[in-house]
């Protein structure tokens, strides 16, 4: 027998895959399902999309125990395609597409966004009249929306102004205004999902976002001085702050915050967690860890980067930076590479903070690198700071979050702060904290420079 309290479904349509969450009212997972496929080239066929909603749909709705009551979809920023009504015109572009690259380096667009492969586009078929399209937008579309509808996350790589709300950029390049979608915020309701998809016509279709922005909603950082940082391969810097924030070599741009009025500056560093893949095999981490333990701090300085080129918090193509200076063999060089990534965390912290954006005592973290007690402890005593890891930051529980404020009518940052749950909180480590500020002043000292 199904309960009355309602549950939210979010859709996440990544490049290689689509997954759909459903938490019920209190934010925990009630069912899950998804499908993979591999990324072949930089094109896709949006028909792949709809079969892969429709298999992850039907293995979802067979583990429902509580009446839906609103449906939101999160996709890859930088992704478009051109529809006719309802019809797809064109393959969908990905982000990586780089067929227009010359001609968007000209324009001053930026390559890998949906700009760049819309003017590409329309510079092959001038006479063309299809509308830009989001993937997410597509998705809601087949779930049963109006064609036509966008969010403001997924418009601003497509040409949409977020401090002007209007779409003068894409217009003085020459796309005409019937091509471009109408933009609303994420968390609107925009229409109720079809009869053919199995759960009656009351349940709403609601607005949904990027993947990125869909992460960040997921980890609960919504309000100023909140900042997740999401350590995997790489280092990636989400904030929230009452301007926005932007650096000229674009290595900083904001997101304008669900709600509006506040914004979500981020940046993202080339160091990361793939320097370990880099060094050593991912079965071995767990025996370095146990060995570095007691070896820390080690008296490192390192910037690890395993290619040329940085772009935050230093940003320059020919920068090196440094490893620890132990022997590979010894465990101080693993515990060093773990030590110099939270340096770089906390330099790119500070610069953000640099730029006005507020950074409270406490930071949301996700990522690979969550599974590693010791860099835990690590990050926290060199941030000083309490890291909070959230239960769930997957970005379709974000678009299930975007779901939720829809249905209740509410902020997403208060249905966010309803629906997140924290995993855990980690504490600095009382012994390492001077010593870290120590060699903290020292490695921005030795890098700035």
């Amino acid at each position: 027998m199904l309960s009355q309290s309602p549950i939210f479904i979010g859709v996440d349509l990544g490049s290689s895959g689509l997954r759909i969450v459903a938490l019920d009212a209190s934010g925990h997972t009630q069912a899950t399902a998804g499908c993979s496929w591999p990324i072949e080239g930089t094109i896709q066929d949006p028909a792949q999309w709809e079969r892969a909603l429709e298999q992850s749909w039907q293995a979802l709705i067979p583990q429902l125990r509580s009446p839906v009551g609103a449906v939101s979809v999160t996709g890859t920023s930088g992704t478009v395609l051109a529809l006719e009504g309802k019809q797809p015109l064109t393959p969908a572009w990905l982000y990586s597409d780089r067929q227009g690259a010359l001609q968007a380096q000209k324009l001053g667009v930026p390559a890998s966004w949906g700009l760049s492969h819309w003017l590409w586009w329309l510079s092959q078929k001038p006479q063309q009249t299809g509308r830009l399209t989001h993937p997410g937008d597509y998705l809601l579309m087949l779930l049963g929306a109006e064609a036509g509808i966008t969010d403001h996350t997924s418009a601003l790589k497509s040409g949409y102004d977020l401090v002007l709300g209007n779409w003068d950029r894409a217009l003085s390049l020459g796309v005409q205004r019937e091509q471009l979608p109408q933009v609303v915020r994420p968390g609107t309701v925009i229409g109720r999902l079809s009869e053919r998809w199995g759960l009656g016509s009351s349940v709403l279709l609601v607005a949904g976002c990027t993947d990125g922005v869909a992460g960040q909603i997921a980890s609960g950082a919504l309000f100023p001085g909140q900042v997740c940082v999401s350590l995997g391969s790489t280092l990636i810097f989400k904030g929230v702050s009452k301007q926005p924030i932007a650096s000229a070599d674009g290595a900083i741009y904001s997101h304008l915050h669900p709600d509006g009025e506040l914004w979500l500056p981020g940046a993202a560093s080339s160091c990361g967690g793939a320097i370990l893949s880099h060094h050593y095999p991912a079965d071995r981490w767990d025996a370095l860890a146990s060995q570095a333990r007691t070896l820390v701090p080690t008296g490192s300085t390192a910037y690890p980067l395993f290619a040329m080129g940085e772009r935050f918090p230093i940003a320059r193509a020919d920068f090196m930076g440094g490893l620890p200076q132990f022997n590979h063999a010894d465990p101080r060089f693993y515990a060093g590479l773990l030590e110099g990534v939270a340096f770089v965390e906390r330099l790119g912290l500070e610069r953000l903070m640099q730029l006005n954006m507020p950074v409270g005592d406490q930071v949301f973290v996700v990522g690979g690198a969550t599974r590693s007690e010791l860099w835990l402890q690590i990050r926290a005593s060199i941030l000083r700071r309490v890291l909070l890891l959230p239960a769930e930051v997957q970005p379709a529980s974000g678009a299930a979050i975007l779901a939720a404020a829809g249905y209740q009518q509410t902020s997403v940052a208060a249905a966010a702060h309803q629906l997140v749950h924290l995993k855990r909180r980690v504490e600095p480590v009382a012994d390492w904290v001077p010593r870290y500020q120590e060699l903290y002043q020292q490695f921005s000292e030795h890098w700035q420079a």
